[in-house]
């Protein structure tokens, strides 16, 4: 690995686990930055006391779970894989795709998340699941 990396970094990566706190930790920033992106778009119509703190923490709360969630295929996969597997290029190629992968479903995530609140005002809830189980209703409507 190259040493233009931090230390930590690196030490981070090289333990067998490291990918996974790698992804959890850019899995929460990602997420509270959202948040904070959502709460400067709306600030006029933000109440500014001591809730807002709380929903903050109750929302890191929630990412963390979401994101642990998330990180469940990538434990399971570590934890089978040879421990060896990643002094192979092939290997680390495809692990640097994967997690390049990752970081676009992320920002897409972002994204999307920005264009549902414009349209309803809120995070993604039970609208959202809506409508990717509809999806043909959806469509058509957009259609029309």
């Amino acid at each position: 690995m190259s040493s233009s990396f931090p230390a930590w970094f690196r030490r981070l990566l090289v333990q067998r686990q490291g990918a996974t706190l790698l992804f959890l930790l850019v899995f929460l920033t990602v997420a509270c930055a959202t948040r904070v992106l959502l709460l400067v778009k709306s600030a006029g119509s933000v109440g500014w006391d001591a809730s807002l703190l709380g929903a903050f923490v109750l929302g890191l709360g929630f990412d963390l779970g979401a994101g642990l969630l998330a990180a469940a295929p990538l434990v399971l996969l570590l934890m089978v894989l040879p421990a060896d597997i990643f002094t192979r290029r092939w290997a680390r190629w495809l692990a640097g795709l994967g997690f390049v992968g990752v970081l676009g479903l992320l920002v897409f995530s972002v994204v999307s998340e920005w264009v549902f609140w414009d349209e309803f005002s809120v995070r993604f809830n039970f609208i959202a699941v809506d409508y990717l189980v509809y999806t043909k209703e959806v469509v058509g409507n957009l259609r029309e």
